[in-house]
């Protein structure tokens, strides 16, 4: 996402966006098949490879050479850590834009911006820090997936609504029914796990239900910013 970013930011016209796009979607296509591929080759080469995700990381460490293994593991912590810088530095630069400098003040200085948002993101690793240590005995793929689905429909969808059916005079308003949406149908959902006794046995009954009522959040809100 930070490429795509970049790319579309460095573009001189619409034309120039367009042919980055393209270029760009025929880059990812390539190094993704190259992944697929490396990865394919590599777990035919390990005899028990229980973990996939650790495939790459095994076979740059005992198939390559010394200066290719080393050059592999280097991209492959590259991209890591790239991958979780940029989902630091979205929502803390989201709550600074949009909530800090939109309703608690207006008329904060950049060296303050930058300050508060250094540390927004250190707050925000921390968080991310306990939140995987609490799905770090989890078994199942499927229920990591609907939190983190669940997480990311409940803070997108008050600013799509906002954006679609709100009116800009009205700010607290709709930020207000989108909340009380969210509240009263966690409510719902925790009271109907509980009479049906739903666990993670029954995830399909759950991840019908949240595409359901996540749907519908968008409209419910949307009425309400009429």
């Amino acid at each position: 996402m930070p490429i795509c970013t970049n790319v579309f930011f460095a573009s001189k016209d619409a034309d120039g966006a367009k042919s980055a796009t393209k270029f760009l979607i025929g880059a990812v296509a390539i190094a993704e098949l190259m992944i697929i591929f490396a990865a394919w080759v590599a777990s035919s080469m390990i005899p028990d490879a229980e973990v996939g995700k650790y495939v790459l990381i095994y076979a740059s460490h005992q198939f390559l050479p010394p200066l290719i293994g080393a050059i592999m593991m280097t991209t492959i912590i590259g991209i890591i850590i790239s991958t979780a810088d940029s989902f630091l530095l979205v929502p803390a630069t989201t709550l600074m834009r949009d909530v800090y400098m939109e309703y608690i003040d207006t008329n904060a200085s950049e060296t303050k911006i930058v300050f508060l948002s250094r540390v927004l993101v250190v707050i925000l690793g921390i968080i991310a820090y306990f939140v995987s240590l609490g799905f770090a005995k989890s078994s199942g793929f499927f229920e990591r997936s609907l939190y983190a689905y669940t997480i990311y429909g409940a803070a997108i969808t008050p600013s799509l609504s906002q954006h679609y059916f709100g009116k800009k005079q009205q700010k607290k308003e709709p930020l207000h029914h989108c909340l009380r949406y969210h509240h009263n149908n966690s409510m719902e959902r925790i009271n109907i796990y509980r009479k049906n006794n739903l666990t993670s046995d029954s995830l399909e009954h759950r991840c019908s239900y949240s595409s359901h009522h996540s749907f519908n959040g968008i409209i419910d809100c949307g009425e309400h910013y009429d």
